[in-house]
């Protein structure tokens, strides 16, 4: 199933704002083609997984690494079939942790060859992503970490022990709870702007999304896009800490954001509607 819509969305002073509109448009800076052997990705043999690291596939087509390993044994992310009635043509990554060391994130991002993208005046990038949570022993996070060069700009997923929604520096967002086995879909919008993100939470496929609030840039100097990292750590500190977690239809896209004018009159004319283009797992 597909749903078609436009969406664009801010988060101003203290208020966060999603609205539908008209002039809200996209450029793609790298769509991982739902990581299928179409889009240049490959399984292991037989069907068992793949390491995602070192892969080259997607539009434009560019080379995954590991870019933080740590000093133990970092998450393993591997390329995988759907099991069951699903094709086996149909692929996701899935990220797996075990006995890995508090301070050992592991990292897994695609070369953009566009970047590092600097957005213009009310120009933001959005990550979106679809995400099942599997397992989770003491805390794991699941989810996004966006990047300026060395520096973090912002991070969105959810604890993998109780499916809450987590933020940068521990932000946690209330109504919503990740269920295991299921499917969701997420973004996280970067207003470079404001130097703020907003969250969002989509049921799998339906194309609507509902904000789950936001926060500050975690390096308020930020000014570049460079990665958005599929990523997974322990967000309690706790060694060994482990389980797993899907990730299907990646995408960084760059987004326009209207000015605050054209927000309070959008939002007094649409309300809080957030549409965006999604396609279903």
């Amino acid at each position: 199933m597909q749903t078609f819509g436009i969406r664009s969305a801010v988060l101003l002073g203290g208020l966060f704002v999603g609205i539908a509109s008209s002039i809200t448009q996209a450029t793609v800076l790298y769509d991982s083609g739902g990581f299928e052997t179409s889009a240049g990705f490959v399984t292991g043999p037989g069907g068992a997984g793949a390491f995602l690291a070192g892969q080259t596939g997607g539009t434009p087509a560019s080379t995954w690494i590991q870019s933080f390993a740590g000093a133990g044994n970092a998450p393993l992310a591997a390329i995988y079939p759907y099991a069951g009635g699903i094709s086996p043509n149909f692929q996701r990554v899935q990220v797996q942790d075990n006995t890995v060391p508090a301070a050992n994130g592991g990292f897994f991002n695609p070369n953009l060859a566009s970047t590092p993208y600097t957005p213009g005046l009310n120009q933001g990038i959005a990550i979106t992503w679809t995400m099942r949570l599997n397992s989770g022993l003491n805390n794991p996070f699941y989810g996004i970490v966006a990047y300026s060069g060395a520096d973090e700009v912002a991070q969105f997923g959810v604890n993998g022990s109780s499916g809450a929604l987590v933020g940068s520096s521990g932000a946690t967002f209330a109504g919503f709870t990740a269920a295991v086995n299921a499917f969701v879909d997420y973004e996280l919008l970067l207003n470079y702007t404001t130097k703020t993100y907003s969250v969002y939470t989509s049921p799998n496929g339906a194309g609507t999304y509902t904000l789950r609030g936001g926060g500050l840039f975690v390096t308020p100097t930020a000014t570049a896009f460079t990665d958005a990292d599929i990523a997974s750590f322990s967000l309690a500190g706790t060694d060994p800490f482990s389980g797993s977690a899907d990730f299907d239809f990646y995408k960084v896209e760059t987004v326009t954001i209207p000015e605050p004018a054209t927000i309070s009159v959008l939002t007094a004319a649409f309300g809080l509607l957030t549409v965006r283009r999604r396609k279903s797992v």
